[in-house]
């Protein structure tokens, strides 16, 4: 039985700590990462809980929470009002150890998603991508 439930856990514990952590943000997104997330919350009200949810890739189907990772593209500007991707600053904001991969991955999530034309859809779909193409440098503010 011990040996069962060593195995398991060592076969977990990849998927429990599967996000990027704050402190590989680098300074330009650490920067921006606190006033961009009390302004979401303060705007959408959504619980921490959910926040954590998502970071761990269990993207449950909640208005607030999209709404509320809308809001923090919207506002880091990664993305305009019209659903358009700003390369300068994903490329500026990018953690360093997601510099040579990650602009790739937002502009074929991006691209995956054209078809979707509601706003918070689109964006927590581009999400749900990026979790599924590396959960490693996933993150969410």
């Amino acid at each position: 039985m011990f040996k069962l439930i060593l195995f398991c856990a060592v076969l977990l514990i990849p998927f429990v700590s599967a996000y990027l952590s704050e402190e590989d943000y680098g300074p330009k997104l650490s920067a921006v990462a606190n006033k961009v997330h009390n302004a979401c919350i303060k705007k959408h009200a959504v619980n921490e809980d959910t926040i954590m949810q998502v970071r761990k890739g269990n993207f449950v189907e909640d208005e607030l929470i999209k709404k509320y990772i809308s809001c923090i593209w919207l506002l880091s500007t990664v993305l305009d009002e019209s659903g358009n991707l700003n390369i300068k600053i994903i490329n500026d904001l990018c953690p360093p150890k997601g510099k040579d991969t990650l602009p790739k991955i937002y502009h074929d999530c991006h691209a995956e998603n054209a078809g979707v034309s509601q706003l918070d859809e689109k964006v927590y779909n581009i999400m749900k991508c990026w979790y599924e193409k590396d959960p490693e440098l996933f993150f969410v503010l």
